[in-house]
Parts: structure tokens; sequence; C-alpha cells
């Protein structure tokens, strides 16, 4: 492999027989290196597909700014995270949460806390990725020596998220306020609490989360018979009705119409909320 440009004594871009440039980390790997020199595969740490030009500037910037430390702990936490979810190397994760971790810890040092107002949603609606990423953070601070709060882990958690669904945090933190808006409209219209640790709980918000994605991406789901609708209407009036509720809500809030189907699955959701086995 030949290298290309030297990030930092830790890291260079190459570019391998297929010609495909990558961005390497390694121990030592940069240092005292050239464009043009060879790069020895089997120093490398890890190795991502550079996709364009933004990538390496992206590294540029972090490696002139961040401390190596704060990388290289960012990519134990990418390597345990694509082997819990069997995901793909992911390049843009460590870039995020190197970014992330530096200035929680710059934070940090400074008594300086940002409260995440969907902390306790994302520990409900996202229990896999929030436990990853309180291991994340039990890393860092035994790896570096410092001291950052459990709070931090809902953030970290929201690009964990991100990642698994290739979107944007935008597009997360809005998908968590409306599961959680439209749970809200269940519990004040039902007047009933709701069981987090229960089955028909973690239905619905699994279902509530593609709708989220379906709603911010315009494609509402249907099936085009609206035969199975009209049963579900005359048989489960009640949650019919608190359907209709968030469905009036979508469309003054959000500027969304649901399809049938969207109301008759939403409505099953609610009944079981309603009445639980």
């Amino acid at each position: 492999m030949k290298i290309i440009k030297v990030l930092s004594n830790n890291a260079i871009v190459v570019e391998n027989l297929q010609e495909e440039t990558l961005v390497a980390l390694g121990r030592g790997i940069g240092f005292g290196k050239k464009p043009g020199d060879a790069a020895d595969p089997a120093l490398f740490e890890a190795q991502y597909l550079e996709k364009n030009d933004d990538v390496t500037n992206s590294w540029r910037q972090l490696f002139s700014n961040i401390p190596d430390e704060i990388i290289q702990t960012s990519r134990k936490i990418v390597s345990n995270i694509e082997r819990t979810f069997a995901i793909a190397s992911q390049l843009s994760l460590i870039l995020a949460l190197s970014d992330h971790i530096y200035y929680a810890i710059t934070r940090a040092s400074k008594n300086q806390l940002i409260r995440n107002p969907l902390a306790w949603d994302i520990q409900i609606f996202y229990p896999e990725e929030y436990g990853m990423a309180k291991e994340a953070i039990d890393l860092i601070n035994r790896s570096m020596s410092v001291t950052l709060p459990q709070e931090e882990a809902g953030f970290i958690a929201l690009h964990i998220v991100n990642c698994r669904h290739s979107g944007n945090m935008h597009d997360t933190m809005h998908s968590a306020n409306l599961i959680k808006d439209i749970l809200n409209i269940i519990k004040l219209y039902l007047r009933i609490e709701l069981n987090e640790n229960s089955l028909s709980f973690q239905r619905i918000v699994t279902h509530l989360k593609f709708f989220s994605m379906r709603m911010m991406n315009n494609s509402p789901f249907s099936l085009d018979d609206a035969s199975l609708y009209v049963d579900i209407k005359e048989k489960l009036p009640t949650s019919y009705r608190c359907t209709e509720k968030i469905e009036g809500w979508l469309n003054s809030n959000h500027n969304y119409t649901m399809s049938l189907d969207e109301k008759m699955f939403l409505t099953i959701h609610i009944e079981r909320l309603r009445t639980p086995a």
C-alpha cells in the first residue's frame, strides 16, 4: 500500500492495490512517514474505506484539534458497537464520537453539564443502544481517567441509533420526540399509566419507531384493503377514537395524514395497551 496523506503519527490515508482510498489507524503508523512511502497493513489496527474528500478533510480537522487518545478510545467503542450489532465498519461514527467525547470532557472539566431532555425516553425507546452507550461511558472514564456523568449516555446512544439506522441526529431526535408525544396523547386520552416493562408497550414503541421513519420520509404504509379497517373501527371504538386524536394532532402539528392501514395498526397497538392480557 502507498501512503497518500499523513494525518498524524497514528493515522494515514493510503491507496491499496485495487486503487481504493482508505483511512488507516494504528500506533505509530504515520511517524516519520511522508506521501509516497509504503505502508505496512500488518500494523493497521483498523482501516476504513474513504468515500470522498470530505472524509479526509474531516479527519485532518479532527487530528488537529482532538487528542489521539480520544480517537483511539472512540475506535474501541465503535469496534464494540460493530461487533455487538453486526454492522459494517463506521468511519463516520468514529468522527462523531471523537468530537462528542472531546467536548464532553471539556465541559465536564468546567462543570458545565448539558442536560439531555430525552435521556429517559432514549433509555426506554432504545434500550440496546443505551446499554451500549453506558458501557462506552465506563470505558471512557476508565481509559482516560475522567468522570463523565451517565447523562452523557443518552447523547452517545443517539449516535449509535444514527449508525444502526443510517439516519442523522436531527431525524433521530425528531423521532424520539414524536414517539414521546404520541405516547403522552395515548396516556392522557385513555387516562392510564404506561408500563414500560410490558410487552404491549415494547410493541407499540417498535411500531412507532418505524412509523416515525416512514412519516419523516413521507412514505405512508398502505395495503389498499379498506375492509380490514372497517372491522377494527367497529370492534375497538375507544382505541380508534384515540387514534383519531393522534391523527388530528399529527395533521395540525406535522402536516401528516395517516393512511387507513397506519390508523388500523396503531389502533390495535393502543387496544393492547388499554386492555393488557
